[in-house]
């Protein structure tokens, strides 16, 4: 977990928001072609709301 947390704040240090939205929400569609029965895609539909509303 440590680990992740480091990742996630040198992204945050080094990219904008909508930038790592969208790094997070071409995960999930790996994540969900890989294994779809943890339902991906709506985290995919929901970061995709979210990237929407910070680009409008």
């Amino acid at each position: 977990m440590q680990q992740l947390e480091t990742e996630l704040a040198q992204l945050i240090n080094r990219y904008s928001l909508g930038e790592i939205l969208i790094a997070l929400r071409n995960l999930c569609k790996i994540a969900h072609e890989n294994n779809p029965g943890f339902h991906w895609d709506r985290d995919t539909d929901a970061l995709t709301g979210a990237i929407e509303r910070i680009n409008n």
